[in-house]
């Protein structure tokens, strides 16, 4: 791939998401409401728990109830990924197919894996930013309020793997899906739809794990799930890479 064509691509694809505020306001909703209600819940362990939060030793007789709640914490921090990318990557095919600006680009020599690698870079990066800045924001919260007891599990491994291991996997999964849903839809309300199905699988396993609390949150729990969002993301990026076709784009193109 061609650094120069990847970057310039890149900098035409931010420059026209902030032009869209359809865009910016579905991004900047969804994790401050994610964040909100993350906050939310350190606000009722602390009105449950505020009494025993300077007695290490009750702390530690309670660290499974408090465990199962931080760890469901860190689901709203894992929905980010999935959630914010999907405007931008959505409208990366579909808003340019509206407003007839795809054609030109794709009459420049950039090669369809450029072009295809290019835009999922430019939804991917802003979601992981944004997914990050949230949880340096729950981080900050929570270190001026709670004691390090508690939150030196917000740093643990399982939280840091999840964080900058399994939210990339999760962010690449929903663009590259977004993207092969947009390649072959030719209306953004329809696209929109049609990738919030993305999401259905991921809110049932995780409110599976919120009610079941088979196990809690762990480095080897981490590890597989980022084991299989790679395999899913690998062959979602096949069929992408097959649906995304300049050809078949132009034809669509209206």
């Amino acid at each position: 791939m061609n650094p120069q064509r990847l970057g310039a691509l890149l900098e035409k694809e931010w420059r026209e998401m902030f032009k869209n505020k359809m865009v910016l306001i579905s991004v900047a909703i969804a994790p401050m409401i994610l964040l909100l209600i993350s906050v939310f819940l350190l606000v009722l362990f602390e009105a449950s728990y505020g009494e025993l939060l300077a007695d290490a030793q009750l702390l530690r007789q309670l660290e499974g109830d408090w465990a199962i709640l931080f760890n469901n914490i860190l689901m709203f921090f894992l929905f980010m990924p999935l959630v914010i990318p999907l405007a931008i990557a959505v409208y990366a095919v579909v808003g340019e197919k509206e407003q007839g600006s795809l054609e030109p680009l794709l009459a420049t020599p950039i090669t369809d894996l450029e072009l295809f690698a290019g835009k999922a870079l430019a939804s991917v990066l802003p979601g992981l930013l944004i997914t990050w800045a949230a949880y340096a924001a729950f981080a900050a919260v929570a270190l001026a309020w709670m004691p390090p007891a508690l939150t030196a599990f917000f740093f643990a491994p399982p939280w840091l793997l999840a964080m900058f291991g399994l939210a990339p996997l999760i962010a690449l999964f929903s663009v590259l899906a977004a993207m092969a849903i947009s390649a072959f839809t030719r209306d953004t309300r329809a696209a929109y739809q049609l990738s919030s199905l993305i999401m259905v699988p991921f809110l049932i396993g995780s409110l599976y794990h919120i009610f079941t609390q088979r196990e809690l949150v762990s480095v080897g729990l981490i590890a597989a799930a980022m084991g299989g969002a790679a395999l899913v993301d690998a062959l979602v990026l096949g069929l992408g890479l097959r649906l995304f076709r300049r050809e078949d784009i132009l034809t669509r193109c209206p």
